[in-house]
């Protein structure tokens, strides 16, 4: 059992600038600093999807088939639904800022209501 006077542990190094990166986004700032992720197992089309995703702006949006255009798959809009529903990163890479064509909302693991709520906090609805 902890003494009520002791110090807090140091974070965990292994946790680098996440504790950061995530105190940042929670203030509404960007998660300014490197976090480096573990791309380990992530496919080349996967992790391009992936690191174009991450350069949407807070307050814009971007459709599923601009995102696989810009990755050079212009007919592959499922396949970035596919990758966004299964990004391991929601907090460094913004899925929720990625729309269909016309605008609307598809999908989101936190559900739609989320979804619309992340992009109004953001400006972008």
């Amino acid at each position: 059992m902890a003494d009520r006077g002791a110090e807090e542990p140091a974070p965990d190094a292994e946790l680098g600038e996440i504790p950061a990166a995530v105190s940042a986004l929670v203030a509404g700032r960007p998660a300014a600093g490197g976090v480096r992720l573990d791309w380990t197992g992530i496919t080349p089309f996967r992790r391009a999807v992936l690191e174009e995703c991450a350069r949407i702006p807070a307050g814009e949006t971007r459709s599923y088939g601009w995102l696989a255009e810009q990755v050079g798959h212009p007919r592959a809009a499922r396949a970035v639904g596919r990758v966004m529903a299964t990004n391991p990163w929601p907090l460094f890479v913004p899925c929720h800022r990625v729309v269909g064509s016309d605008g609307s909302l598809h999908g989101y693991g936190g559900g739609l209501p989320m979804k619309d709520a992340l992009l109004r906090a953001e400006g972008a609805r």
